[in-house]
């Protein structure tokens, strides 16, 4: 039959006898029409490696392409002449999973032959896909021939083929994981039709997958990630198991993944420890950081679809696990991107890696060689810079004793290895006369204030604005941060509160003059000496919500210990309670330190000013590890 067909298709493109008024097939198939589609041109062949598998059906092939700056692109396949049950089928839906697993493991990463058979056309929103035969290099040919020197004349002219090669869907087909189509005659198909044919009626024979009398339910896949109380109850016994066995479901950047647990029907979020990526666009209107895109085709092309082993060190606040991703069981992955100069060490959770120091010394090996994000590193500071530099190693930084008294109006979390941030309100005689003056006539001149005359989509970052608060419908002095034209909204700081929002363009007005001459009330703030204990963290949430119950909604002392001239005089603060004399052991600094919920902050600039604090905060420390207090309840889990 097969070799009808075949005959059958030369006659056709040759045109002969009753074929002679068939319109030739496109010249090319990406130009196919009509219902049934449209045959290849001729002999449509390449080779190329699997990179991704999308269904039981379709999988994407990495194939050299001369018009890409990489010399690569990626093409979306079909297979040709089978189908299979949907993954929400109740009755078949576990074949699908099935299918698309016996693909990833037998086909990413690995070297393929394809042929197109025939294009099928767009429909609707679908985009036409090329359905395809793919085979699989199995193994080569024992030739056996005493002439071996001609035999390999033979081999180079193309006219023996040394390699044994499976037609991939025929491995879907024997298990029962498919069916095959029926053509209406004249129609294109594999070129393999009559063999896939062959092996569904012997599935069928022996009651294999779709054709037994068993149902294959959708599996049940928990999403550990998708709380972090839900994560949390999974980290101490993953963290003790060492390195887990794991497939990489989806790589979402160059350091975030979706990883999938086989065994145990399990997926979880996991972010590289130790590291930063640039991040990709998420939504329209955003822009990738630069190498965003390039630090994630490295990671898809080496971790995509893998068998791969995890380490779990920690969680973070939104569910997701924090830890290391190894290739071929020794290839650590954040390490790799480091090398190419495709990540940079993240200090603070580089001081609790086990592979710090390797980290380390990629980094400095990509800086010298100019990697990627490295390119433009310059080892030498600028002449200019070096003496800014040198002129600040010579100023004395002396310590600083100016109490005040304020209450604390905004508290950010804190990202990735950041300090914690928060703005303050300085208070005078217990309260703030002038902004409750200011707010007064605010909110009067709003109640009949005239529609701006300023379209809210023209604001620029910067731009001194009037703006509602969505939780009291008030309006408020804003700065604009980042307008969002395309969203018809733009994200403003409340700057005599310090809190952010996004608000629609219909809720911000132009600042009226007579409203600008107050200065911002709101001022940027952190804590002296010390480091609230991050996301990246296994505490960090716990060490925030504490934080948070010492000083919202209070009145507090503070000392401003150091303005920090790089941050526009962001304040360094000791925190003290109104009923306290301030002392080196009686700052909420020092309480928190006690209460393991932070660490001390040895990369201070003012360290060398205040020794008896630092010494204090020494003696908290071991205080808190004595007592096994917050982050030290399993013993000493991190060096400062």
């Amino acid at each position: 039959m097969e070799r009808l067909r075949k005959a059958e298709a030369e006659g056709k493109a040759a045109r002969r006898g009753h074929w002679k008024s068939v319109a030739a097939p496109a010249s090319d198939p990406s130009a196919a029409n009509g219902s049934t589609g449209a045959s290849a041109p001729g002999k449509m062949k390449f080779d190329g490696i699997v990179s991704r598998v999308w269904t039981g059906d379709t999988v994407s092939i990495r194939v050299n392409s001369a018009s890409k700056s990489d010399g690569q692109e990626e093409r979306k396949v079909q297979l040709s002449s089978i189908r299979q049950p949907r993954p929400t089928d109740p009755k078949f839906g576990g074949l699908a999973s099935d299918a698309r697993e016996l693909l990833r493991r037998r086909l990413i990463g690995k070297q393929v032959h394809v042929s197109i058979d025939y294009v099928r056309p767009k429909e609707g929103d679908y985009e036409a896909k090329e359905c395809v035969t793919i085979k699989l290099p199995t193994g080569m040919y024992v030739l056996k021939c005493h002439c071996f020197p001609f035999t390999q004349i033979l081999i180079q002219w193309g006219l023996i083929d040394v390699w044994i090669s499976r037609n991939v869907a025929n491995l879907l087909l024997e298990r029962g994981y498919a069916t095959v189509l029926r053509h209406r005659q004249g129609e294109d198909r594999s070129q393999d039709y009559d063999m896939l044919m062959a092996t569904e009626m012997k599935a069928q024979t022996e009651g294999k997958g779709l054709h037994s009398d068993k149902e294959f339910p959708p599996p049940k896949i928990t999403d550990v990630s998708e709380s972090s109380s839900r994560a949390n109850s999974y980290l101490s016994g993953w963290k003790r198991q060492g390195k887990i066995p794991a497939v990489v479901d989806y790589v979402a950047s160059g350091s975030r993944f979706k990883i999938w647990l086989p065994k145990q029907d399990l997926k979880f979020t996991l972010v590289l420890s130790g590291i930063k990526c640039p991040k990709t666009a998420r939504h329209p209107g955003e822009r990738n950081e630069p190498f965003g895109l390039e630090a994630l085709d490295f990671s898809n092309r080496y971790a995509m679809q893998r068998d791969v082993e995890v380490e779990i060190e920690s969680t973070d606040k939104s569910g997701g696990f924090i830890g290391g991703l190894f290739l071929n069981k020794t290839d650590n992955l954040a390490l790799l991107l480091v090398k190419e100069g495709l990540a940079s060490c993240n200090e603070f959770s580089l001081e609790r890696s086990p592979y710090g120091k390797d980290l380390k010394s990629a980094e400095d090996d990509a800086k010298q060689n100019h990697k990627n994000l490295w390119k433009d590193f310059d080892e030498q500071p600028s002449e200019s810079m070096a003496h800014i530099s040198s002129g600040m190693k010579n100023i004395a930084i002396k310590p600083n004793f100016e109490y005040i008294d304020l209450i604390i109006s905004d508290i950010r979390e804190p990202v990735d290895s950041s300090d914690v941030s928060f703005s303050v309100q300085i208070l005078k005689n217990g309260g703030i006369p002038e902004l409750t003056s200011l707010m007064a006539d605010f909110a009067v001149y709003h109640r009949s204030a005239p529609i701006s005359s300023t379209p809210a989509g023209a604001y620029k970052a910067g731009d001194l604005v009037s703006a509602k608060f969505s939780v009291d419908n008030a309006w408020y002095r804003a700065k604009i941060r980042k307008n969002l034209p395309h969203k018809k909204e733009a994200e403003v700081v409340f700057i005599d509160y310090g809190n952010s929002e996004v608000v629609s363009h219909g809720n911000i007005r132009s600042l009226d003059p007579r409203f600008k001459s107050l200065p911002p009330q709101a001022k940027e703030a952190t804590l002296s000496f010390v480091k609230l204990l991050g996301p990246d963290t296994e505490y960090g949430s716990e060490a925030l919500d504490h934080f948070r119950s010492l000083v919202e909604g209070q009145t507090l002392v503070a000392n401003i210990d150091y303005r920090d001239p790089s941050q526009n005089g962001r304040l360094h603060l000791s925190l003290y309670d109104t009923a306290d004399s301030p002392t080196s052991t009686s700052s909420l600094n020092h309480r928190l330190v006690r209460e393991g919920f932070a660490l001390i902050n040895l990369k201070a600039p003012y360290r060398s000013a205040y020794q008896e604090q630092y010494s204090a905060l020494e003696n908290a420390k071991q205080e808190a590890k004595r007592n096994r207090a917050g982050a030290y309840e399993f013993g000493d889990a991190f060096d400062d």
